[in-house]
């Protein structure tokens, strides 16, 4: 996903799903682009921002973010080198289509009527009407935007196939094309340049035979996408800001995709209504390593079966007994039916997720699923009022 948020103009471009422009990049790049059309210059205090979400590729498949990787990415480690790395960011889910909503609307996605899974090609919007999204905050900030790309939020749109190597390498190719571009027209210095993905590396890049060359897409973590393991949801994030971001940065902050809105209204001056960014917290403090103070302790996941995980600092809790997705142990297959019903994990001293310590912690096993059931209760995790909750939520523990 690129996402290109153009200052300083007074023209405007709907940001509803139905005035969006898609494109089949032969990267297999899914692009939102946020822009306008005329000159491109800002204000030095309104920054571009381009917002790149790249489909399927896991923590390990960015050589900045893996040492050992064996596909060079010289263009994103670009970003890494001139910018900053946070090494503990998430999507929402391990799957596209929650996560491309969480990120736009800095609210998770299980509070709409998708629990699990995807949306089909022809279903209706997800995004409701009237909701604030990141297009609607920087329109508002007198931006130009617009959507360019895979948007799998009531449609789909077919990928051509071709290696993992091949894709990831494309993909940097284009990540290339797009800094350069920046370079020759002098948008350097005043844009914002963040990239991630949107779940971990998919199976269908045959991870066997990656792993059989040396290579791993999910770096040290467990599983891959659809999973609720951090192979799942665990994703690259890397941020360039020249001059305010400071260069070859590397935060430890856990943050999320759905972080943007509350993010960038930070930078904007905006406060967002309540009803707005009911997840979303600002990380902008750590982008500007002003303030290294925990941004927020907790932060929740999803598989692509519906199972979800709650983060508390360090300890993770999974309700699920395997992976939720595709990998050992799937659901309902393999040997799950055998296993504890929930996961606890120390991702301090097993970030590999491979002890489960649920029946060695049983206190803070109930205290994160009361946390979990409040989070879902309220509408929201952040301050404020109470929000509606759509009435499926109610048996999403169950």
């Amino acid at each position: 996903m690129i996402a290109l948020f153009q200052a300083g103009l007074s023209g405007r471009v709907p940001a509803r799903p139905e005035n969006r422009f898609l494109v089949n990049g032969a990267s297999l790049l899914a692009c939102i682009l946020l822009s306008g059309a005329g000159a491109l210059a800002a204000a030095e205090d309104r920054p571009n921002v381009v917002i790149v979400l790249a489909d399927d590729m896991g923590y390990g498949d960015v050589s900045a973010c893996n040492p050992q990787s064996k596909i060079p990415t010289p263009h994103i480690d670009r970003l890494a080198r001139e910018g900053m790395i946070f090494t503990d960011a998430h999507s929402s889910s391990a799957v596209c289509t929650p996560t491309r909503y969480s990120l736009l609307t800095g609210r998770y996605h299980w509070r709409t009527r998708l629990q699990s899974g995807v949306l089909g090609g022809f279903s209706r919007p997800l995004i409701a009407k009237g909701r604030l999204t990141l297009g609607g905050l920087f329109q508002q900030a007198g931006y130009h935007t617009a959507c360019i790309g895979k948007w799998h939020l009531g449609m789909d749109w077919p990928l051509d196939d071709g290696t993992v190597a091949d894709f990831v390498r494309q993909i940097d190719a284009d990540m290339g094309r797009l800094l350069d571009a920046l370079d020759q027209h002098g948008l350097t210095e005043n844009t914002i340049v963040v990239f991630t993905t949107d779940n971990g590396c998919s199976p269908a890049a045959r991870i066997d035979q990656l792993l059989e060359a040396g290579h791993r897409p999910s770096y040290i973590y467990r599983g891959h996408k659809a999973d609720l393991y951090e192979g799942g949801h665990r994703v690259p994030f890397l941020v360039r800001w020249p001059g305010k971001v400071p260069a070859g940065a590397v935060s430890h902050q856990l943050i999320g995709q759905f972080d943007f809105l509350a993010t960038f209204a930070d930078l904007l001056g905006v406060t967002l209504p309540p009803d707005a960014g009911e997840d979303s917290v600002s990380f902008l403090a750590a982008l500007l390593s002003k303030d290294d103070s925990p941004i927020r302790s907790s932060l929740i996941s999803q598989s692509i079966d519906g199972s979800l995980a709650i983060r508390d600092d360090h300890w993770k809790l999974a309700l699920c007994p395997g992976s939720g997705g595709w990998s050992f142990p799937r659901p309902g297959m393999d040997t799950s039916r055998s296993l504890p019903a929930f996961q606890l994990f120390d991702l301090k001293a097993d970030p590999g997720e491979r002890t489960n310590l649920v029946e060695q912690h049983p206190d803070r096993v109930a205290a994160m699923r009361a946390a979990l059931e409040t989070a879902i209760a309220r509408g929201r995790t952040t301050p404020g009022p109470d929000q509606p909750i759509d009435t499926r939520n109610a048996g999403i523990l169950e």
